[in-house]
Order: C-alpha cells, then sequence, then structure tokens
C-alpha cells in the first residue's frame, strides 16, 4: 500500500523536469497559471466537444461507450486523475488524452496515457491494450500500445518520484535552457542557466 496516492501529473511533470514535483508536492508552491494553459483548457473543451459528435473510425472502434473527464485511481499504484476521455467496449478499455500540438510523442504523455489505462483496467474491471493521444485542431490520432516495458516505466517514475519527494530535497535536474524557458517554476531553481 502506497503511502498516500499522486496526482498523475505528476508523471509527465517528472519527466519533462524531475525537480516540478518537488515544488509542487513537497514545497506546496503554485506559480500564476500561464496562458498557454487557459489555452489547453480551451483546446480540450473544443476536442471534448467534437470527440462526442464524431464517429469511433479514427480509434479502430465501431463501438463504445465515450466517457469525458473521467475521474480514475489506482490503490495499488497510489495513483489518481482526471482523464480527458475513456473508451468502452464490452471487453476493452481506451484511455484518450487530448494533446494541443502535434509533435513526436514524449515520454512524460506515454506515462500519463499509461497510467490512465492502468487505472481505468482496475477501477472498470476490463483489459488495456492500448490509448489514444489526440492531436492539434483535426485531432489526429495515434495509437499508443501497452507494453510490459511501459509499465514497468510507469512504476519506476512513480518510485523515482516517492524516492524525491521522501528525499525532502531539491533533486538534480537534467533540463535543457529551452525547457527552463518555459518553465513556470523557473524561478525557484537557483543553478539553472
Amino acid at each position: 500500500m502506497k503511502p498516500y496516492s499522486l496526482p498523475v501529473h505528476l508523471l509527465r511533470q517528472h519527466a519533462f523536469c524531475p525537480r516540478i514535483p518537488y515544488f509542487i508536492e513537497g514545497l506546496g508552491i503554485s506559480p500564476e497559471t500561464p496562458l498557454w494553459v487557459q489555452q489547453g483548457q480551451d483546446y480540450h473543451a473544443r476536442q471534448e466537444r467534437l470527440t462526442r459528435d464524431r464517429t469511433l473510425k479514427r480509434f479502430g472502434l465501431d463501438k463504445a461507450t465515450r466517457h469525458f473527464r473521467m475521474r480514475l485511481s489506482s490503490k495499488r499504484l497510489g495513483i489518481h486523475g482526471i482523464a480527458d476521455a475513456v473508451l468502452e467496449t464490452e471487453t476493452e478499455i481506451y484511455p484518450v488524452e487530448f494533446k494541443t500540438e502535434f509533435a513526436e510523442t514524449g515520454r512524460g504523455q506515454t506515462l500519463q496515457l499509461m497510467s490512465y489505462g492502468l487505472m481505468a483496467e482496475e477501477t472498470q474491471h476490463k483489459h488495456f491494450a492500448a490509448g489514444f493521444l489526440l492531436y492539434g485542431q483535426k485531432g489526429k490520432t495515434r495509437r499508443i500500445e501497452r507494453t510490459d516495458a511501459l509499465t514497468g516505466d510507469v512504476e519506476r517514475a512513480l518510485d523515482t518520484v516517492r524516492k524525491n519527494l521522501a528525499a525532502a530535497r531539491m533533486p538534480e535536474s537534467s533540463a535543457a535552457a529551452p525547457q527552463c524557458g518555459q518553465c513556470e517554476y523557473f524561478n525557484y531553481c537557483n543553478d539553472r542557466f
């Protein structure tokens, strides 16, 4: 049993920079919300409306129940979060994440998507074999298969985040200048550029 439940978004943040979970959970820092966060929220609302009306063809499914902003948790992993969408068939469960820009799939996006799938599998008692990322204004779809390696990556990342928080000190970061330049926590680092 995990000591407390971590929000899944910390895995995406950890992949961007391992210091961000420390600032959020360890120090309770909540910087002013950047403009792109509001833009992302507007994009999510638009994609939800569009996804409600579109066919399931882009997912390779004929029939599925669509759940939006689905609250999920896992006692086994000690995590919780809200998936943008979950597609549910009679036997399968597919998490869906909306992303504003079409780009190479990053580690943080994959960790987040896999976490939602693992939580949905545990709570819905249905098999999780894959999830989907929807990118850009046209909702370009990318299927990400669940693998043992990705499941292990989620578990290792959670373990690292918990160890960093338990250490109660700012972890090392290998973030590059472009990452730091867009980070709302940059002012809290005293050893960057």
